[in-house]
């Protein structure tokens, strides 16, 4: 059944536990709005928490905690449009509390301008080894790639991952 609804677009419901609760924060890119949903009965009741970032036009954004602070990857239109297949960004932030914030702009950002790696498809915590999946975007064609990438350093100064699954064709 449908689990949460809006006035606008939600997609990719991203999980992560905070606290020991369980909360979400799905693409509400047609919001402006990157937001926060918590859960009061899994799976079907949620209510809606916080906004942690407003006036962006993000998707697919991921949330993970590392070495004390609270990470968010997450894909940007910078025209504010709705083409997240030509020029995308990814964009990292960091909080100490992934609710309340706030969520302050990585350093290297924009760490991709890149339609083939900038969209993200997940995340893997694999005994404390990170890996971002991305989907490769190119001119009508939506995720029909995508690639395995280990994040091997993260920081608030610094950002790298390396592919370590070559493409994987859907």
């Amino acid at each position: 059944g449908v689990v949460l609804e809006e006035n606008h677009h939600l997609s990719f419901p991203f999980m992560f536990k905070y606290n020991n609760e369980l909360y979400m924060c799905p693409e509400t890119s047609s919001a402006k709005k990157i937001k926060i949903y918590k859960c009061k009965n899994f799976p079907m009741v949620w209510e809606y928490e916080n906004t942690i970032l407003d006036d962006i036009k993000a998707a697919d954004s991921i949330i993970f905690e590392n070495d004390n602070y609270w990470w968010m990857i997450t894909s940007i239109d910078p025209t504010l449009g709705d083409n997240f297949s030509e020029k995308i960004e990814l964009k990292i932030f960091y909080a100490e509390n992934p609710i309340a914030g706030p969520w302050k702009n990585h350093k290297l950002n924009p760490i991709f301008v890149d339609s083939h790696i900038a969209r993200n498809g997940g995340l893997i915590n694999d005994n404390g080894k990170l890996y971002r999946v991305c989907q490769k975007h190119s001119f009508f064609s939506y995720g029909s790639e995508i690639l395995i990438n280990e994040i091997t350093n993260i920081n608030r100064n610094e950002y790298s991952e390396k592919i370590v699954e070559t493409p994987f064709f859907l």
